[in-house]
């Protein structure tokens, strides 16, 4: 009986051990996160930048859904926008391409890189959080839709029609 008391004690210290760490690892992963997210800084279209994002989209994914840590991370709001910008970067690359009249396989490469990351970092939801949507929707009217890209052909209601673009 007293061996059994024994084995048992140590079993619910082993437990404890094991869940604290797991608590721990946890806090450090969310923090890892927000550390990530504030040190992507300034984003362009670039490698830098899409790896920055890529990162914490990665170090996002290993929290374990059943602790809902995503929610104490308190800068998703940040991450988001980096998303946002480096879409209307890709969006604004493209729009100088129709513009300056780059051959039109430049402008069919630039049309499906930022069809590519729409779809890896944004929803339709999205929308109308990119300012510059517009000329995404009217590139691809033009010059068709990129081959593996997504068929949205949609219009949010909202949306206004293209002004001057902020050429970064």
């Amino acid at each position: 009986m007293k061996k059994q008391l024994k084995i048992l004690i140590v079993l619910v210290i082993v437990a404890l051990i094991l869940g604290g760490l797991v608590l721990a690892t946890s806090s450090y992963n969310v923090n890892a996160i927000t550390d990530g997210i504030s040190a992507i800084g300034k984003v362009t279209w670039s490698e830098e930048s899409r790896k920055q994002i890529d990162a914490v989209d990665d170090r996002i994914a290993t929290l374990d859904p059943d602790l809902h840590l995503e929610g104490k991370v308190q800068n998703l709001d940040e991450l988001k926008n980096a998303k946002v910008k480096y879409v209307e970067q890709a969006i604004i690359r493209l729009y100088k391409s129709i513009r300056d009249k780059q051959d039109e396989e430049t402008i069919r490469q630039y049309l499906a890189d930022a069809e590519e990351a729409f779809s890896h970092y944004l929803t339709e939801a999205d929308i109308p959080l990119i300012h510059n949507y517009k000329d995404l929707t009217d590139a691809r009217e033009k010059y068709g839709n990129p081959e593996g890209a997504a068929q949205d052909n949609s219009k949010p209601n909202n949306q206004q029609p293209a002004g001057p673009i902020e050429l970064c």
